[in-house]
């Protein structure tokens, strides 16, 4: 396995649906999705979108292998139709200096839009027909068509389509569709060129309305009358405006043969259609799927079961518990703000690391000793409680001690040191990638450069943990620093800019400040956050710098706007300024950025993002 390869390399979107269904590993939004009829899929990039809208579709889930494959193929009942992003659906067609009709573009847009879903059924029922039968574990939704019948339906699509040809088969519906996209690439170039245009009258086909229709006619040739087509769309934040409201709206379910599942970022403006009082509810009509996880424990599962299914697929053999293979390090423990605790008690008794750490700390903080005195925790008699008593009383204080005690100097400052090796440990480092599967795989990548029967039978040491995690670190960062910068007052803002004023600041607060259980470390978004600061924590939300944590137990809804929303930074950005993984209270945003990125009293509170109000969608437990 190559440690070069960058995280965008690592994207579903350039692979075949049967290389998805090679190395699919179900995350637990998976069978809320096979499950639900309509769906809204958010997540930052990498979180697995795409890859979960291409095992939606028949040619995936045949050759899936994994051990709830079964199930899927039972509970996929509708034909999934992958329906990719392109650049024509959204480009622009004026050059410098030209002027290209408005209702032009629009007509252009729209008809690459439609033909490319056209297409997309058009595929979707040849596969059903003649599909490869290589590597088929088990056939989905095949379906069986006397050559006449075949005829008859494409020139049935055909006519639907107004593509005036007589065919004589599935295929060839496909190819005249592909002639299609080239005649509209034609018009696009004539009128870059200044060429009167005159759009040919498809373009005003509607394309959910004919959509239906084209799949009402080959269920009725199948002989098959209900059966339903999910129109799987994926990357809708490249996609016009005016389409994506289209599609948001059809959630409601105006086509009686379609379903839609639909993907998109999870902070996007375009969610304000769902505000509306006639609108799609979630619940009713879709169900809103979200690919981050503010809890790190369903996170964590998935990544054991993505790296166990790696090493054994890559190398051949059968993976041992990837704890035996990277060890516990020192903030392995699966405590949270309120979730369970499952360290062995033993963790916490007289001379163990754990106890070691804070006794180092209690010798050169006063503060701490002061907490452990007015709680009644005696360090030097421990052995004495009730070894369930005692983790009690610890567990919560037992990570912010020891990554206090690893940065606190003597005269009670921050101290300068790499971080990386208090992340060693399976439980630790697996929960960094936060459950984001392309970053899970990078991780891999640099954990085992090679993978054979030494290495997973042996040791990865923590000096290696460590620079796998810095270098996996790097890359993100590398993403994080290619967005877009703002202007706040003259002076440019870039988004790694805000996120090292918090991380920066959340440090300083766990290892400077008097010692404290219940020390914030996330934060909630104020309603006089600078207009352009709210755009760049909204593409750092799109980018997965910022992880939303919903209430525990409350439903994820699709819209509303963040303020007054609560986030922490992500895992992976957690090694770069030594934080502890779990979750803590929240504090105001504004108490770890300058002034001068808040609004004045009084001022308007716009989001500005493309001059539109900026929706969030609001990551939740799947």
């Amino acid at each position: 396995m190559s440690d070069a390869t960058p995280l965008t390399s690592l994207n579903a979107i350039k692979l075949s649906a049967r290389q998805v269904a090679g190395t699919f590993v179900a995350p637990p939004a998976f069978e809320t999705l096979l499950h639900a009829d309509n769906v809204v899929l958010t997540g930052p990039r990498g979180s697995g979108k795409t890859t979960l809208l291409k095992m939606m579709q028949s040619e995936a889930l045949e050759r899936w292998a994994g051990p709830d494959a079964d199930v899927a193929r039972d509970s996929a009942r509708a034909i999934g139709v992958f329906i990719g992003a392109d650049r024509t659906w959204n480009e622009q067609l004026a050059m410098p200096g030209e002027e290209i009709s408005e209702s032009i573009r629009t007509a252009l847009t729209a008809a690459a839009f439609t033909t490319h879903v056209f297409r997309s059924i058009g595929e979707a029922m040849d596969y059903r027909l003649r599909g490869p039968q290589d590597g088929v574990i088990s056939p989905h939704r095949r379906a069986v068509l006397a050559p006449e019948d075949e005829r008859i339906l494409a020139n049935r699509l055909s006519t639907l389509a107004a593509t005036p040809l007589q065919l004589n088969s599935i295929a060839s519906f496909r190819a005249a569709l592909s002639d299609r996209l080239g005649t509209i690439g034609e018009l696009r170039t004539r009128a870059r060129r200044g060429v009167e245009v005159e759009p040919p009258d498809w373009v005003d086909l509607d394309c959910l309305v004919i959509a239906d229709a084209m799949v009402e006619a080959f269920n009725l040739t199948a002989l098959e009358p209900d059966q339903k087509w999910a129109l799987l769309f994926d990357e809708l934040e490249l996609a016009p405006v005016e389409l994506v409201e289209n599609l948001l709206g059809a959630l409601r379910g105006a086509q009686p043969r379609l379903l839609f599942k639909l993907s998109l970022a999870p902070a996007n403006e375009r969610f304000a259609v769902l505000e509306h009082e006639h609108a799609p509810v979630p619940g009713q009509d879709y169900e809103h799927v979200p690919l981050t996880y503010a809890r790190k424990l369903p996170a964590l599962k998935f990544a054991k079961a993505l790296v166990s299914e790696t090493i054994s697929r890559v190398g051949g053999l059968s993976a041992p518990p990837v704890e035996r293979i990277l060890g516990h390090g020192a903030l392995d423990s699966r405590d949270d703000f309120d979730g369970d605790e499952v360290t062995p008690s033993n963790a916490y008794s007289v001379g163990s690391p754990l106890w070691k750490s804070m006794d180092r700390l209690r010798k050169h903080d006063k503060t701490f000793e002061n907490y452990l005195a007015q709680n009644g925790i005696d360090l030097d008699h421990l052995d004495n409680l009730d070894p369930k008593k005692r983790a009690a009383r610890l567990r919560k204080i037992r990570n912010i001690v020891v990554v206090r005690e690893f940065f606190r100097a003597d005269d009670g400052r921050r101290r300068s040191r790499k971080s990386f090796s208090l992340y060693a440990g399976a439980d630790s480092i697996l929960s960094l990638p936060d459950g984001n599967p392309r970053m899970i795989i990078a991780l891999v990548r640099q954990l085992f450069p090679v993978i054979d029967a030494r290495t997973v039978n042996g040791r990865v040491s923590v000096p290696m943990q460590s620079a796998a995690t810095e270098a996996t670190l790097t890359r993100f960062l590398s993403l994080l620093e290619a967005q877009q910068a703002v202007k706040v007052h003259g002076k440019s803002v870039a988004l790694m800019d805000l996120v090292d004023r918090i991380g920066d600041s959340l440090a300083v607060r766990l290892v400077e400040q008097p010692f404290s259980d219940n020390v914030a470390l996330t934060f909630r978004v104020p309603k006089d956050l600078h207009p352009e600061i709210k755009t760049l924590f909204i593409r750092g939300i799109n980018a997965g710098a910022f992880i939303n944590i919903p209430p525990k137990n409350g439903n994820a809804r699709l819209s509303g706007d963040v303020v007054g929303r609560q986030f922490r930074l992500s895992h992976m950005l957690a090694t770069k300024y030594g934080l502890p993984i779990h979750l803590t209270p929240a504090t105001s945003l504004a108490d770890h950025i300058p002034q001068t990125w808040l609004q004045a009293p009084g001022r308007g509170q716009i989001v500005a993002v493309g001059g539109e109000e900026a929706l969030f969608a609001l990551d939740g437990e799947s």
